[in-house]
């Protein structure tokens, strides 16, 4: 291992090869985990991957040091978010949010709620379980009785007094409690679909493969609107998001009802030969790999791809054990979902970012 102006470098002296390499992967600190495993942190201060010696993982053995992407891993229980909730402080100095306590007190107070309680890192376990929290105050409200729809929509309503400054910041701060109540009624909208089916251990993994591919698709973001050649502000970032959101809480739905036995579903003609398949993916993917550098290590190729390959594993096992008509309208109905969300991967995509062949 060595150190140089660029970041850290791993040499294989074995095959004589680069694990590492700055030009390709930015690691300004190396965290370890044991003898084997090791964090890699980016510049960012992300802990954004993996580095496995050769070994075995996961009953597989490895002859190569590789590198896997990594996702957050945190786990905040519901008492803990509800503990934080405890006596919030209502009186912020500044205009918008004292005009926001006097327009509506009700929708204020959750507000400063969902402040409050946020701030901790982005995980499976930690989304469903703020989204959890928020639900159980909002049962606890006098006002609200447990309307969590009205309270939340009370709260989008609100957030909309923050932009009246007419800053950029002020903007970026409402499209933020946008983009968290989006994620929360995602949340428990999973949450609905894993208590329904808690048989099935795949629909709980499925939720949290696609945790993480909207991680991977998120952190993307970053990498795009980082640069000066696709510049954006966080208020585009947070709106894609939160389509990415609406549109799978959307689909979940109709998933409820094909794994009840309400409805039966096959793609239309007219749709099904428009429908991208595994070689449209991967051709995609390729083109931000260098297969002639092994140690190439692009975000789009080694961690939105791994995640991406990881939801779409899931949802393939989601259907098995099912009853045949269940089993053949999800399967038929996931080819949508997987081709409408991979044309958002695609929405992802920077030919400036491609490596250079």
């Amino acid at each position: 291992m060595g150190v140089n102006l660029l970041g850290i470098s791993i040499y294989d002296l074995r095959y004589r090869k680069f694990v590492l390499n700055p030009p390709t992967i930015e690691v300004s600190e190396l965290g370890r985990i044991d003898d084997r495993t090791f964090k890699l942190i980016n510049p960012e201060g992300r802990y954004f991957a993996t580095l496995y010696l050769p070994g075995e993982y996961r009953e597989r053995y490895y002859p190569n040091a590789h590198v896997e992407p990594h996702f957050a891993d945190g786990e905040t229980s519901v008492e803990e978010f509800l503990g934080r909730a405890q006596n919030p402080d209502l009186d912020i100095d500044n205009q918008y949010w004292k005009a926001m306590r006097m327009e509506s007190p009700h929708a204020y107070r959750l507000m400063v709620h969902m402040h409050e309680l946020g701030g901790e890192e982005s995980s499976p376990i930690n989304d469903l379980n703020y989204a959890r929290a928020l639900k159980e105050i909002v049962k606890q409200d006098r006002y609200y009785k447990g309307n969590l729809d009205k309270a939340l929509s009370d709260v989008a309503k609100l957030s909309e007094t923050i932009t009246d400054s007419g800053s950029q910041s002020d903007i970026n701060t409402c499209t933020d409690f946008l983009r968290l109540i989006s994620s929360v009624r995602t949340s428990l909208a999973y949450d609905s679909m894993m208590s329904d089916n808690s048989d099935n251990e795949w629909i709980d993994k499925e939720y949290t493969a696609w945790h993480n591919l909207m991680e991977a698709m998120a952190y993307y973001l970053d990498y795009l609107y980082s640069t000066e050649t696709y510049r954006a502000v966080p208020e585009v970032k947070n709106n894609r998001i939160i389509s990415w959101l609406d549109y799978r809480r959307e689909t979940l739905e109709k998933e409820r009802e094909i794994l009840s036995g309400e409805l039966v579903y096959a793609v239309a003609p007219s749709t099904a030969d428009s429908l991208k398949n595994p070689a449209d993916y991967d051709n995609l993917f390729s083109t931000f790999h260098d297969y002639s550098d092994p140690s190439y290590y692009h975000p789009m190729w080694n961690e939105v791809k791994y995640a991406f390959d990881e939801w779409r594993y899931a949802r393939i096992k989601v259907p098995e054990g099912l009853d045949a008509h269940k089993r053949l309208s999800y399967e038929e109905y996931s080819r949508e979902v997987v081709d409408s969300v991979f044309s958002c991967i695609e929405g992802l995509d920077w030919p400036g970012f491609r490596p250079a062949k």
